[in-house]
């Protein structure tokens, strides 16, 4: 079952829920919706089919997106300075502060609810004696996880733990930052194209930063209080608007060394290889999260592109190394040949 659960938590919740749009349908979903024979639908990039391989796929628009990570009460009313009519402004620290909190919230809950599945399948398996390989097998099937993407048990439960325990520090964070009404405790980088782009993505890269059998010296940072080095968590968003411009925002904990260290690389790149790293991230760590225009779609898979981008949102990442360099993909999604008055869209 989904988590009905508000991220916010305390004495201002009420008990009443509705899907609450992470990217926002007003202001953000109605620009990459495109009539279909079935519709008014979006593309959604994070699509898997039955062997767990990812395959985009068209959907409704008025779902995408969406999910019961806020109460009523503060859907309604805390998210209204990056709603409706109210345009962005890059430099306005509480804006790009609520749009990283609610990505953050989406991809926070839906890892809940993916770990409560994990934890499930291991306990019933183990309780009736089967074998690990049955265990893999179901697993397969049920979480959509390649087989050769399953670790033991024990690497499995290890996994989990470290995920969810970071994703909890950085709640932690921003709840305290909202409650405190200061937005600082982030680390921001914005960036605006002038142009709109047809597609539209939230989401959380949490950061494989150790190699467990390192060949080289590892830079990394120990947060005190921590007995190991947690993976670092950076957001980022993709927000074209009615501006005709699109926003991107990427931010990461102040206090999370490792987490700014990682932001602080896309500093250092050119034009084109920061596109290339942008994408990268939508195909590693923003694909559930990530829709694009129909019309987009069609032209990517007429032009030869879709079969690269299938192929890079079906490859495991691996690890973001402190002194390598960013992962980049062979495509730039923006690059101007992708902006919606280039491929045709109104």
């Amino acid at each position: 079952m989904p988590y009905k659960e508000c991220f916010i938590q305390d004495d201002t919740c009420v008990e009443k829920f509705k899907q609450a749009h992470i990217l926002s349908q007003a202001a953000t979903m109605k620009l990459v919706q495109g009539e279909t024979k079935a519709g008014k639908h979006v593309v959604h990039l994070g699509n898997t089919n039955e062997q767990g391989v990812y395959k985009p796929q068209s959907i409704g628009w008025k779902k995408a997106s969406a999910y019961h990570c806020f109460c009523h009460d503060h859907d309604n009313d805390l998210f209204v300075p990056i709603e409706n009519d109210n345009e962005l402004d890059p430099k306005n620290k509480e804006q790009l502060f609520l749009h990283v909190m609610r990505s953050f919230a989406y991809v926070y809950y839906r890892k809940k609810e993916h770990m409560q599945t994990q934890e499930e399948l291991i306990d019933v398996f183990n309780s009736i004696g089967d074998s690990l390989d049955q265990l893999r097998d179901l697993m397969a099937k049920f979480i959509v996880l390649p087989p050769n993407k399953l670790a033991d048990e024990e690497e499995m439960r290890k996994r989990m733990s470290m995920s969810y325990w970071s994703f909890k520090y950085v709640k932690n964070e921003l709840l305290k930052s909202l409650k405190s009404n200061d937005f600082d405790c982030l680390e921001y980088r914005s960036l605006i194209i002038p142009e709109r782009l047809p597609f539209a993505s939230a989401g959380v890269l949490l950061a494989n930063i150790v190699d467990p059998n390192p060949n080289k010296i590892m830079m990394v940072s120990m947060n005190p209080g921590d007995p190991v080095v947690k993976p670092p968590a950076l957001m980022f968003n993709v927000l074209p608007d009615k501006f005709d411009r699109t926003i991107i925002v990427a931010a990461a904990i102040k206090d999370d060394h490792n987490a700014t260290h990682l932001l602080r690389k896309f500093d250092k790149l050119d034009k084109g290889n920061l596109g290339r790293a942008l994408t990268r991230l939508l195909f590693d760590a923003n694909q559930d999260n990530t829709f694009l225009h129909p019309k987009f779609w069609d032209y990517l898979k007429e032009n030869g592109h879709s079969e690269q981008i299938i192929k890079e949102l079906n490859e495991d990442r691996g690890f973001d190394l402190m002194t390598d360099p960013l992962k980049l993909s062979k495509l730039n999604l923006f690059s101007p040949e992708f902006y919606c008055k280039s491929v045709g869209i109104v």
